[in-house]
Parts: structure tokens; sequence; C-alpha cells
């Protein structure tokens, strides 16, 4: 059907269309939100910026700092008089999923990517079920490392890692942030095993959200991701990985 679309458009929209040989989620629900998008202001979207130690020193509160350079694209800013130190406050309205990386050289480098999510709240239809900050970029380990614990401090919120990458979830644990980490019940370590199984429920929980849920979608470069989505080949689609992580 995109195929068709893109071969004989009826809109500016229809050109552009995306034709897949074997698209694993709906790509005309996601090229459709897709063009809603596209005639918004980044601005409008998200606020790109760092999260930073207030007064740079470690441990204390976070707060959001605005650069044109940086590696958060935030939907939601909080208040850091809030914040708690030591235990995930908000672990009921909030959730981060990652999709990490160890080593500062690869032979095949990709970027470590998360997503902040508000989970379902009826007082709050704007943000309500729907990602609240996108990352993905690729600094040192221990810099994308110490980003994500201010970033679960800054949300209270608690981490799923995959963690076939037990660096980033030793890191927490080195620096006493292992409550932020998500356990399984009866589980050894936190996080989640990317094995092919794993992988295939981010998948259908990924599908499922797309049918459903796609209006609240506000990250372009997620959608874009999504639309190419090869489940054979997932270390380079890192976004759509760590979304379903999220989820």
């Amino acid at each position: 059907l995109a195929s068709e679309m893109r071969k004989n458009p009826m809109t500016i929209e229809d050109v552009f269309r995306v034709s897949s040989k074997a698209p694993l989620f709906n790509i005309i629900i996601l090229q459709d939100r897709l063009a809603q998008l596209m005639w918004r202001k980044e601005r409008d979207l998200h606020i790109r910026g760092n999260l930073v130690w207030v007064n740079g020193e470690r441990d204390t509160r976070v707060k959001f700092v605005e650069s044109p350079n940086g590696r958060f694209f935030m939907r939601i800013l909080m208040q850091n008089d809030a914040q708690n130190l030591h235990r995930p406050i908000n672990k009921h309205k909030f959730v981060i999923g990652c999709d990490p990386y160890e080593h500062k050289n690869a032979l095949r480098p990709s970027d470590g990517a998360s997503y902040g999510f508000k989970k379902f709240d009826p007082n709050d239809q704007e943000f309500s079920n729907s990602a609240i900050f996108e990352y993905c970029a690729r600094p040192s380990p221990n810099v994308f490392f110490e980003d994500h614990i201010k970033a679960c401090v800054y949300f209270g919120a608690q981490i799923l890692v995959e963690n076939n990458r037990i660096g980033m979830i030793n890191y927490f644990l080195d620096r006493g942030y292992g409550d932020f980490l998500i356990w399984f019940q009866g589980a050894t370590n936190p996080g989640i095993f990317a094995g092919d199984k794993s992988k295939q429920l981010a998948a259908e929980y990924i599908d499922d959200y797309v049918n459903n849920y796609a209006h609240k979608i506000f990250f372009p470069k997620l959608i874009e991701d999504m639309i190419g989505f090869d489940i054979s080949d997932s270390t380079k689609f890192d976004r759509t990985m760590a979304f379903g992580w999220t989820l």
C-alpha cells in the first residue's frame, strides 16, 4: 500500500512515503504520524540540552540546561527540589529504558539510546502514556552511564538496562544507585538480556503501541528508525530497541 501511494500520490506526503520489503510495524500509521510532525517546529516538540549536577557537585541535585549540542531531547522539565538521591520516588509515574554500550571504540560502533516514559495518568492527557525524553548519542561510556544516573534522579524513575552490557549496571551499583535499576522477580541481575526472545517481545510491545498510540510519539527520528527496523540486525536501530525496552 505504501509503495502504491508513493507511485501514485494524491498528497504531498504520499510522494515521500517509504516502501519497505517487509516492514515489522505498520508503516502507514508511522508515516502518517511522521508527516504530522514534519510540519511542526522542533521547539514545539522538545527542548534540547543536558542534565547536570547542581553547582557541578556529583550526588547533589540535577537540573536541565539547554544546549544546542545537548544529548537529551526533553518534553517535560522537572523541579529539582522534589528529587531524592537514594530512591526512585516517582517510579509509579515514570520509567526509563536503555540500550547501552560499553566500549569507547568498536568495530561497528552504534549510539547508546534511551527513552523516558510517563505511565498512564488519567489526569495528564498531554503526556500520559508517552515518551517524555529521547537520548541517542555516543559519549565516553562513563559519561553515558553518568547521564543516566542523572536522568533517574531527575525524574525519580527506575531504569531497565539491556544487561548483556553489564558495564552500565556495575556503574550504577558502584555509584550507589542500585535501587534505580529494575530487577525482575527471581532474577540474579537487573535489566533484561537482549536475546532473540527478548527482542521479539520488545518488538511486540512496539507493534501494539504503534497501532494504538502512534499519535503519542513526538520524536521523528524514532519513527524513521522504526520504519526501517530489521529485527535480524537490530544493532543498527538503537532508538527502536531502546523504545522497546522502555515499553
